[in-house]
């Protein structure tokens, strides 16, 4: 069985694209939109190009729809229960948690760093976006930002953009943005903005990171 046949990822695609689509509104979504997966990332490209050249508004657009999928009281009740009193017991939560859940949006995974950790090991998400900007101001940050407020584990996500692969870090803190070189890379070729740029632009920085830096510099 494929992942997007998978009863839970069909479950989970569709109040992921709902939630993509409220916040969206009221520009509306794309037309004819794919079924499964690919109309996901659909509606992760209109959100980003909603929000061009807006990182700063990518990361909050993302932040919500994050928060949207989880009840607030699933948030209080897992700070309380282990985020404070369990740190080490969190993170190996979390990290089992997202090796379960994630295969419908980033495909396979492995445990590792000790079951703190979990390596993608070709996120679909970054392959299909195609875009760094996307990646780090529509998941990385985001997603990041989300354990800390909502959960209360630190994580420092690691995308290669060559491989496609992103470790996943829990219990462990981002560091600054000058020494993390997700935030220091080149568009990607398929990328849809780097193949708008001049010929003479092709390899410079993605500065679409560059609000989401300066965000993150701030904390």
């Amino acid at each position: 069985m494929t992942i997007d046949a998978e009863l839970r990822s069909r479950v989970l695609l569709s109040a992921f694209r709902g939630a993509l689509t409220e916040e969206l509104a009221p520009t509306p979504p794309p037309e004819p939109l794919p079924p499964g997966f690919d109309g996901a990332m659909a509606l992760v490209a209109a959100l980003s190009a909603k929000y061009n050249n807006r990182p700063r508004d990518l990361t909050a657009g993302s932040l919500r729809v994050l928060y949207s999928l989880f009840p607030g009281w699933i948030l209080v009740a897992f700070r309380r229960s282990f985020a404070v009193a369990l740190p080490g017991v969190s993170a190996r939560l979390n990290a089992n948690v997202t090796a379960l859940t994630s295969r419908w949006l980033m495909g396979p995974n492995t445990l590792n760093e000790g079951g703190t950790g979990v390596l993608v090991e070709r996120c679909r998400y970054l392959e299909a976006s195609g875009c760094v900007s996307t990646c780090v101001n529509g998941c990385k940050v985001p997603t990041e930002t989300f354990l800390k407020e909502g959960l209360g584990v630190d994580l420092w996500m690691q995308p290669d953009y060559d491989t496609y692969e992103c470790q996943f870090s829990f219990g462990v803190k981002p560091p600054p943005v000058a020494e993390d070189p997700a935030f220091d890379a080149p568009c990607m070729g398929q990328c849809g903005v780097a193949q708008a740029r001049a010929r003479t632009e092709a390899g410079r920085r993605c500065t679409g990171n560059d609000a989401a830096a300066m965000d993150r510099g701030k904390k």
